[in-house]
């Protein structure tokens, strides 16, 4: 029996707990509205008026009056219909109740009868209305926890926004932005979601999409660094001389130019340059295996792989900068190393071209001088026979001597194809060519001065017309020296511009300039004053020359005088190149000033880091530390442009490896993974 039910039968006094004929007993009238109540069927309620029925039928039978003959019973028969139609409408009236009960939410069909009272109905409904009450409460807290699980991985997922902003940046494509903006699209439709409770699908819906536009990221920054990876393991041509460029002769031929002062720092610097390239592109392919070795990206719990990725992919970034950097930097030296090939076969064959010029004008001049004693010769020789044969001669001569200026223009040609090649090779092809050609014009020039030896001789005394003639070749020459002058003018103010940065008036250098060794910026100032000194020299006798030649009047003096001026002017292009190739030196000078600089200001950053050493790293990283010192100090105690450019080569490899150490214990830290 339900508790309603015996609540209800306790309340009844004993007497009424008997069942009266025609009547249903209290108990049976309860515990039938309480099984409808509770979902009971039909047949079992008709299970209990057949009881019912049968019960009275016996009390009947039993009546306990004395003398009083009982009545026949009833056939069962005639009863039924009376009950059923009883019971049926007590059936309606208890449905009817319960319908209305159900508004109220009261006992009202309690109401009806006096005799069942409120008290025995509220046990009933408050078991009832608690066995709902817990299983509401219970279904409202397993909403709760969803929606606070779902809440979190909202958050969770929404912090990962900052890792990913930077991936997609340190990605740097266009496809990388579009996952972002897509990732944003999921998390602000996932909080959108997240406001009402009847999206809880949506919200794990955007969240989905939002996992799979970081899987795609994570993807795309792989794909990204391997990109990185194969660009920069590519490493440029840095040598001097390209493969199969030139042949061994030519290759035997140049090495004494390659080997010179001029152009010995350049090279040094340069190979310490492409050690550098190819080490870097050694730590692309490294950095590249370290990404792939990472797991694929999964769900929210694997920031660290995004955070981890966009450092290697901004350390390959940095990377790449810095081997764009070297490279440069070692191109600009090929190239410098090249132009002081340039120069220095450009100026042998400019020497080589003023030495024979004079040597043309000289006797350019003395077959003008010649020319006007033939023709005296024609006013007082008794032989004019003979004057028309000289006259015949000398025109053979200055034709010769003709062909001589068109080799000479030849041969001009090809030294501005030396100096305006790009390469060694089309250096040294133009070089040969403008010797080869050197070569035949000096054969002719030879054949000229022989043929001179059949001509009849000038006059001794030179006529105001020889005087003029040779001031006329004098002044040549004197346009090809101011030009030179010009040149070591300027390029030894260049030298002391740069050599003397940072030197104060009492010739001491400020500390925080002074990083090569004093002694090489005065070697160069020294050399640059010498050559100086030099072409003042050379240009000032070359003046006198050409003034005193004005004034004599004898032709022995006359031929020696203008052949001073001329042979002036191939020591004026000595000085001239002597002037180019210092002013490419100073050049050298304030790279690797720069170079040195950046290198202990990366160094510094290594050690005013958070990065601590210890164990087998702090060995490592002082072994470096020590290598560096070694070459600061022979960089501030060199005393050539060489001994400087090889210790500078070797304080940036020891930078470099420190700052990659550090790194890489750094990105350790970061993923111990």
């Amino acid at each position: 029996m339900l508790p309603a039910t015996e609540a209800f039968l306790a309340h009844m006094p004993a007497e009424d707990m008997w069942p009266t004929a025609g009547t249903m007993s209290i108990s049976e009238f309860a515990e039938t509205q309480t099984d409808l109540l509770l979902g009971a069927s039909l047949d079992t309620f008709e299970e209990r008026v057949e009881n019912l029925a049968t019960t009275e039928s016996r009390t009947i039978g039993s009546s306990p009056t004395l003398g009083v003959p009982s009545p026949k019973p009833e056939v069962k028969g005639s009863r039924k219909p009376a009950v059923f139609k009883g019971l049926g409408a007590i059936l309606a009236l208890v449905v009817c109740v319960w319908f209305l009960s159900a508004d109220k939410k009261t006992g009202a069909v309690w109401e009806a009868g006096s005799a069942l009272g409120d008290e025995a109905s509220e046990p009933f409904y408050e078991a009832a209305e608690g066995a709902s009450t817990q299983d509401y409460h219970l279904a409202s807290k397993l909403l709760v926890d969803d929606e606070l699980k779902e809440r979190r991985r909202l958050e969770r997922v929404r912090g990962l926004l900052p890792s990913a902003s930077r991936l997609a940046a340190a990605v740097g494509t266009n496809e990388a932005q579009k996952q972002l903006i897509n990732l944003q699209k999921a998390l602000s439709a996932a909080s959108l979601a997240a406001k009402s409770p009847l999206n809880d699908n949506r919200v794990e819906e955007s969240l989905t999409c939002a996992m799979d536009a970081l899987r795609s990221l994570h993807r795309t920054a792989v794909q990204q660094a391997t990109v990185l990876a194969q660009d920069g393991a590519e490493v440029p041509v840095l040598s001097l001389l390209d493969s199969g460029e030139l042949e061994d002769s030519v290759k035997n031929e140049l090495q004494h130019v390659i080997d010179d002062e001029s152009v010995a720092p350049f090279t040094v610097y340069m190979r310490s340059l492409q050690d550098s390239v190819i080490d870097m592109s050694r730590r692309f392919e490294r950095s590249r295996e370290r990404l792939l070795a990472a797991t694929e990206f999964t769900d929210e719990k694997d920031e660290n792989m995004l955070v981890s990725a966009a450092v290697e992919l901004e350390w390959m970034r940095t990377l790449r900068e810095r081997k764009r950097q070297v490279v440069s930097r070692a191109t600009t030296m090929k190239k410098c190393a090249v132009c002081g090939i340039r120069v220095s076969l450009k100026f042998e064959v400019e020497e080589r071209i003023r030495i024979m010029q004079g040597s043309v004008e000289l006797l350019g001049a003395r077959l003008s001088l010649i020319s006007n004693a033939i023709e005296d010769s024609f006013e007082t020789s008794s032989a004019p026979k003979r004057a028309v044969e000289d006259t015949g001669k000398l025109h053979t001569v200055r034709k010769k001597l003709a062909d001589v200026k068109e080799l000479l223009n030849e041969v001009k040609k090809e030294k501005e194809a030396v100096h305006v090649s790009s390469s060694v090779g089309s250096a040294a092809a133009a070089f040969r060519k403008a010797e080869q050609i050197m070569g035949e014009a000096q054969a002719m020039l030879d054949d000229c001065w022989d043929a001179t030896n059949d001509l009849p001789p000038p006059n001794q005394e030179l006529s105001t017309g020889d005087i003029a003639i040779l001031a006329r070749s004098a002044a040549k020459a004197q346009a090809i020296a101011d030009e030179q002058k010009a040149g070591v003018v300027s390029n030894v103010a260049v030298v002391y511009n740069r050599s003397s940065h940072g030197v104060q008036e009492d010739g001491t250098v400020v500390e925080s300039i002074k990083r090569i060794s004093p002694l090489v910026a005065e070697q160069l100032r020294a050399q640059a004053k010498e050559t100086e000194e030099q072409m003042m020299w050379h240009y000032q006798d070359m003046q006198e020359a050409a003034t005193q030649l004005q004034t004599t009047d004898e032709l022995t003096d006359g031929m020696i005088l203008l052949g001073n001026v001329h042979e002036h002017v191939p020591n004026l292009v000595e000085c001239n190149k002597r002037a180019v190739t210092l002013a490419l030196d100073s050049y050298l000078y304030t790279l690797l000033q720069e170079d040195i600089q950046a290198s202990m200001k990366a160094v510094s950053r290594v050690f005013s880091g958070e990065t601590l050493f210890t164990g087998q790293n702090r060995m490592h990283i002082e072994q470096l530390r020590r290598g560096f010192n070694k070459a600061k100090t022979a960089v501030s105690t060199a005393t050539t442009l060489t001994e400087a450019a090889e210790a500078a080569g070797k304080m940036r490899m020891n930078a470099e490896g420190l700052t990659d150490f550090a790194r890489d214990r750094w990105t350790i830290w970061l993923d111990p993974s």
